[in-house]
């Protein structure tokens, strides 16, 4: 990758097929405090991402369920201590209202 823009010089390729395969283990899981970091890793680079216009699509219905999206929305809410009416005016920042 010499010679390209440096701020796509790291690949994630292994670690996203790493985190797809624990992911789909049937009984069980990586330790809490691994899934924890790997979670607010994922989140800053995806902020990151979307605050350099670089975010080719959003996430869409078939990536994750509408329970796991809305099990990580609580859990980040919770973590941040926000309410509905906060989650609502950064809905409301997206030029599309989605």
């Amino acid at each position: 990758m010499s010679g390209s823009d440096p701020s796509h010089d790291v690949d994630l390729t292994g670690a996203v097929a790493a985190a797809g395969a624990a992911a789909t283990m049937e009984d069980t899981c990586p330790p809490p405090e691994q899934v924890r970091d790997l979670l607010a890793a994922a989140v800053r680079l995806y902020a990151r991402s979307d605050e350099l216009g670089e975010l080719a699509e959003p996430i869409d219905g078939t990536q994750v369920t509408a329970t796991e999206a809305v099990t990580v929305v609580a859990a980040l809410m919770r973590a941040q201590h926000l309410n509905p009416f906060d989650l609502q005016l950064w809905l409301d920042r997206t030029p599309d209202g989605r």
